[in-house]
Parts: structure tokens; C-alpha cells; sequence
């Protein structure tokens, strides 16, 4: 349902309008709604999980460096979710920080140890900075070595199905 005024949101207590939002499924195509609702709920008072959905609604609608700094508010506020953790690794992965985001995945697999979406897009990640090494390890030797290139090969294949797929 739709608010049409900031009077209904300061109605709703944090935890009833983070049961409307928390559900991915139900944000996809409310973006802007779930931004703006985040927003007046955010001006009553400071709560990481309405940072954590206005940042993912913002990833959606690819304004990265707007989910990044709200994923950086909700991990300021509680840093012992590792969801938070994840989802921001997601977004630095986006803006090629690769080591902020496979510490970010780190953090959030000790927060989780069984958290597969993080070893998942650490491997992914790591593959990616595998790949460069590679390729910059090939041009420094002007692509002579076949056992490098043989790497470049596996590796960046292995990174172009795994990207593919997500």
C-alpha cells in the first residue's frame, strides 16, 4: 500500500514498515517508493534496516554510490548483520573496489559461516582479480609464456560463464 503523506509514516513503527519492505520480491519495480518511504522513516529516526532496503531499492535502479552510502550507515549503526556486510561487497564488487568487497565477503562469512551467497561472490571476485593478474602478468612478458596465457584462458573463461550467469 502507498503512503500519500509523511503524517502516515509517522504512524507506522520501524518494525511495521520494515514488514512491508522486507521482502526483495515485493521491492522490485517500488524502488522510488521504498527510497522515499526509507527516506521519511529515516528523518523520524536512524535505523539500519531502513538504510539496508533504501540501498538495496538504490542498487536496483543503479545509483551505486547512493546504496553504498546507505549500506555504509546501516554497517555504522549495526555491524554485526552480515547481510549489510554482503550487500555492500556487492556494490564495491559493482565499483570495481574488489578488496573492500572481499573483505566485506570475509566479514560477513565469520559474521555467518554458513553464508553461500558471500563465499560465492568472494570466489567470483577473487576470480576477477585472478583474471587481471594474469593479464597483466602476460603483457609484462609481451604474451611469450603459454603457461600464463593458459591461465588468462581458464580463469577468464571460467569469470565470463560465471558472470554470465548472474
Amino acid at each position: 500500500s502507498k503512503f500519500s503523506s509523511k503524517n502516515d509514516i509517522k504512524k507506522l513503527s520501524p518494525t511495521n514498515y520494515l514488514k512491508k519492505t522486507q521482502s526483495f520480491h515485493k521491492i522490485i519495480g517500488k524502488e522510488k517508493e521504498v527510497i522515499r518511504l526509507s527516506s521519511l522513516l529515516l528523518a523520524k529516526r536512524k535505523n539500519a534496516e531502513a538504510y539496508f532496503y533504501r540501498g538495496y531499492a538504490k542498487a536496483q535502479i543503479k545509483d551505486l554510490k547512493g546504496a553504498l552510502n546507505d549500506y555504509n550507515k546501516a554497517i555504522k549503526i549495526d555491524s554485526s548483520n552480515p547481510e549489510f556486510l554482503h550487500n555492500r561487497g556487492i556494490i564495491k564488487d559493482k565499483l570495481k573496489d574488489y578488496e573492500g568487497a572481499i573483505m566485506d565477503y570475509s566479514t560477513a562469512i565469520k559474521k555467518n559461516q554458513f553464508y553461500l551467497l558471500a563465499y560465492k561472490n568472494r570466489g567470483i571476485t577473487n576470480l576477477k582479480v585472478a583474471c587481471s593478474d594474469f593479464k597483466k602478468a602476460s603483457s609484462l612478458i609481451n604474451n611469450k609464456d603459454k603457461e600464463i596465457n593458459n591461465l588468462i584462458n581458464r580463469s577468464c573463461q571460467q569469470l565470463d560463464f560465471l558472470e554470465a550467469k548472474n
